[in-house]
């Protein structure tokens, strides 16, 4: 009895049991998962890369037009990675040698004797891989120094001249062509791959601006002259793509200084993405144009 007869509070009730596999479940998936998923993925992208790095020290690349930016760096990271490279300039160059590729001068994308002297000294050489880079912006129909605002001016709709748009279409869309003529009968069949390097302003869906009559026309000729490439060497089990590299810091066209001040990326990392397109480009992919996202993952440009 309690106080002055009255019945004795009632015990406490007891503190409900912790159910705790709901809790760790919800740690598991929230925390623990994402984590894990994403070490997961990292580590089989990464142990993809070593095996790509490892089949590429067994490759052959032609790398056409290899003497300064774009062309440049891919030698190099492909020497790196341990594979044979034959990389052509126009004229010699001390610095592409140093890189350890075997250099061959004198390649002129225009001349069809030049690209026939090239198939020539290829004689007996399989090619793995064969990347034609060679391109221009203004054929040289500008005087150097070139003035940025000069470049661009000059392809505007009523400046761009007949001479300029054959000039830059001979280099930029005939250029590959006469190369993969050329050197077709030594690419290897089956697994070989081309790869024609393009550009975005070579997309007619991606053309908001206008402009740059010249180029842009040559390079979406270009995109189809790979999208034919590919039709046709398919049956031989060779593969063909156009890489856009993205807006990229060379001294093509205005110059690396006007490059970067118009928002263009670093040609390490862009260069590193068309390596990577390079190692995916396959029969399942063949026919189609690769954005090479600056390293980052591709992309598929449009047409």
């Amino acid at each position: 009895m309690g106080l002055f007869g009255s019945p004795p509070p009632p015990p406490p009730a007891p503190e409900p049991e912790l159910d705790m596999i709901p809790l760790v479940a919800s740690l598991v998936v929230c925390y623990l998962l994402p984590i894990f998923l994403t070490w997961f993925a990292t580590s089989r992208a990464n142990a993809k890369q070593a095996d790509t790095a490892a089949k590429a020290k067994g490759l052959t690349y032609v790398v056409i037009g290899a003497s300064t930016g774009i062309g440049f760096e891919l030698v190099k990271q492909l020497i790196a990675r341990g594979s044979k490279v034959y990389a052509t300039v126009r004229k010699p160059n001390k610095a592409v040698a140093d890189l350890g590729a075997t250099v061959i001068d004198g390649v002129d994308v225009t001349s069809d004797t030049a690209c026939a002297a090239l198939a020539k000294k290829l004689n007996g050489v399989k090619i793995d891989v064969l990347v034609c880079n060679a391109g221009s912006y203004d054929a040289g129909t500008l005087p150097k120094p070139v003035n940025p605002q000069a470049l661009f001016a000059s392809q505007k709709l009523d400046s761009v001249t007949s001479a300029t748009m054959a000039k830059v279409f001979d280099i930029n869309c005939v250029g590959p062509l006469r190369v993969i003529k050329a050197l077709n009968a030594q690419v290897a069949s089956p697994g070989g791959k081309v790869a024609i390097i393009s550009t975005q302003m070579g997309s007619i869906d991606d053309n908001t601006s206008g402009g740059s009559y010249a180029y842009r026309a040559s390079k979406a000729a270009a995109n189809m002259v790979g999208k034919g490439v590919a039709m046709d060497l398919k049956k031989s089990g060779v593969s063909c793509a156009s890489i856009a590299p993205g807006f990229v810091i060379t001294e093509f066209g205005p110059g690396a200084e006007a490059m970067k001040k118009m928002g263009g990326k670093p040609v390490e990392p862009s260069v590193k993405g068309v390596v990577m397109a390079l190692d995916e480009l396959c029969l399942e992919n063949t026919g189609t144009f690769i954005h090479a996202n600056y390293g980052e993952g591709l992309k598929t440009s449009t047409w």
